[in-house]
């Protein structure tokens, strides 16, 4: 039975045949060795790498050219972008977030600074409970 027609619905039986325009599949790195790292190593290196600080956002106002011209004099690797009304200045080092920080404060400029989610205080909604509730005994039990 191994006609090439067998019928409208029938399989035809797979037959190999050779092919001259074969492309060789053999793997040119099978001999190089896979490096591993344990879990501990990983996270040393981890543990040393930089973070980098939160962004600065700065507010427009009549003179804010005024304070990113002197920001980029004096830390040229800061990145400044324009985001929703503010200025968003990104420091490269927490050396650089905190002098610019002072200089923020010295010279008046309205700021802001996004604080990272692990930072940031929780938000807890209570359903259920009646109004008379002391808020007092909530927070305590909460602490509990």
């Amino acid at each position: 039975m191994d006609s090439k027609h067998l019928g409208k619905n029938k399989l035809q039986k797979a037959t190999e045949k050779h092919n001259p325009f074969r492309i060789p599949d053999n793997n040119k790195f099978a001999n190089i060795e896979e490096k591993t790292t344990s879990n501990a190593q990983a996270k040393e290196t981890d543990d040393y790498s930089p973070t980098k600080p939160p962004p600065i956002m700065l507010a427009l106002t009549a003179n804010y050219t005024h304070a990113l011209q002197e920001i980029h004099r004096k830390f040229p690797k800061t990145e400044n972008k324009l985001t929703k009304g503010c200025i968003k200045i990104c420091p490269d080092t927490e050396d650089s977030y905190r002098k610019i920080i002072t200089y923020l404060i010295k010279a008046k400029y309205e700021y802001y600074i996004i604080r990272p989610r692990n930072e940031r205080p929780i938000k807890i909604v209570v359903k259920g409970l009646p109004f008379d509730t002391n808020i007092n005994e909530i927070n305590t039990n909460l602490k509990i």
